[in-house]
């Protein structure tokens, strides 16, 4: 048990990714909520949303979707209960980090059975579907979503960072770590993330410029159609909407293709990348409010808020971030301390000696006048100065010649190291006096 716990827990989801599981959780939770309106439990929900999901697909998809309202027919109430109580066990799932993997693998699962069964894959296989009325399908964009947003593996080189700590690095450069993405990090890996990036917003630009989509007054009359069940203010914004695009349905989805196709293809360049994806959370609310009505979800008959918060929270999962540098632990600084080099030598001169002094550790032969030039770095320059002083002092003998080697500290852990101030200052003077 404690095997599972810590399976389906994701303590490894931070900053970003966690805040996006958690708009996921609660986009099941409202997904839930909507599922509890009486209007679900009722045989109008089979009839007048289930089968209409499968008219104009292929037989294989139209008989799953027919075949699945026959089976909820037998007892509405008790399948509706389920899958509410299901809808919003998920959402709670993701809400509590200890069941994040186990929640999502319930999105995952869930999410595709609502996709064939409930959805009719979205609609696209019609020839009719518009990502303005909802395609390819909230279920699908939920399993998407899901995947991305999978916690990573933890490693000992890879632990959750801390907004405080400043900037990774990469390597032992110092320069700043290169901005990855949650999609970047998910299963998929970069490349087949950002495949899915494209092949969605590609696709949904593929539908806007289908024939029956392209007429001139379908994206008018299909806007304007959603204000009958909708609330006055709502209703006045199709109005609008409906009126404006007129006989114009044509030209607005060609415009509205190519934006798509620009934002499907911008992830691939990464000064571009950034601009595209507040562009394409732009203009999934703009759908979300003037195309898609909010879902329908002030209607009382809507299962979900639609396509628009869950594109939303796809850019953002795209959105390119730099990590920040992980809080060290306290065994990771003692063994970053250990690795450094202890520095007993703080001034310039004592390290040239200490560096001599290790070198010639041994008693029986210390270095004596003869061999000074070995020393290296400002120590040699002892030699030059004191014949220097000797030639200008009157009895041809340095006043400080006992001051040649400054006196230096034994080095730690070496027994046999040379005492650097005794025999550095009676070998000076002995090479003086010869």
């Amino acid at each position: 048990m404690k095997s599972i716990a810590a399976w389906a827990g994701a303590q490894d989801s931070t900053a970003l990714r966690r805040w996006l599981q958690i708009g996921l959780g609660a986009l099941w939770v409202l997904d839930g909520a909507l599922q509890y309106q009486p209007y679900m439990f009722s045989r109008t929900f089979v009839t007048g949303i289930i089968d209409p999901a499968g008219t104009g697909s292929p037989a294989v998809v139209a008989n799953a979707v027919t075949g699945a309202g026959h089976v909820l027919l037998h007892d509405v109430v008790l399948f509706n209960a389920a899958f509410a109580t299901t809808q919003l066990a998920i959402g709670l799932g993701l809400l509590w980090r200890p069941a994040v993997k186990g929640a999502l693998v319930g999105t995952m699962a869930w999410g595709l059975a609502v996709w064939l069964l409930g959805e009719g894959l979205g609609g696209i296989l019609t020839g009719s579907a518009t990502p303005l009325a909802g395609a390819p399908g909230a279920a699908a964009l939920y399993v998407l979503l899901a995947v991305l947003i999978w916690p990573p593996r933890v490693t000992s080189e890879s632990r959750p960072h801390a907004a405080s700590d400043g900037p990774a690095t990469e390597g032992g450069t110092g320069a700043p770590a290169p901005a990855i993405s949650v999609a970047d990090a998910s299963p998929l890996g970069p490349r087949w993330s950002r495949l899915c990036w494209l092949l969605l917003w590609g696709g949904s630009a593929y539908l806007l410029l289908q024939a029956p989509v392209r007429a001139p007054g379908y994206l008018s009359s299909t806007i304007g159609g959603l204000a009958d069940s909708e609330p006055g203010w709502l209703a006045s914004i199709d109005r609008s909407v409906a009126h404006a695009v007129g006989s114009s349905g044509g030209v607005v989805s060609v415009v509205l293709a190519i934006i798509f196709l620009l934002v499907g293809v911008a992830v691939f360049i990464p000064g571009a990348t950034r601009p595209a994806l507040v562009l394409a959370a732009l203009s999934a609310a703009a759908i979300w409010v003037l195309a898609e009505n909010l879902g329908g979800i002030l209607t009382g008959q809507g299962t979900d808020p639609n396509t628009g918060p869950l594109l939303i929270l796809l850019a953002a999962a795209y959105l390119p971030c730099r990590p920040r540098r992980h809080a060290a632990t306290e065994s990771e600084r003692q063994a970053q301390s250990a690795s450094q080099p202890v520095r007993t030598t703080p001034d310039p001169e004592l390290r040239a000696v200490a560096v001599f002094s290790e070198s010639h550790s041994s008693p029986a032969h210390p270095p004596t006048w003869s061999n000074r030039g070995a020393l290296p770095g400002r120590a040699h320059d002892h030699r030059r100065r004191d014949r220097r002083r000797r030639s200008q002092s009157p009895h041809g003998r340095s006043a400080d010649a006992g001051q040649v080697l400054r006196p230096l500290h034994p080095v730690p852990g070496r027994a046999a190291t040379w005492p650097c101030a005794a025999s550095a200052t009676s070998t000076a003077q002995k090479g003086v006096s010869q």
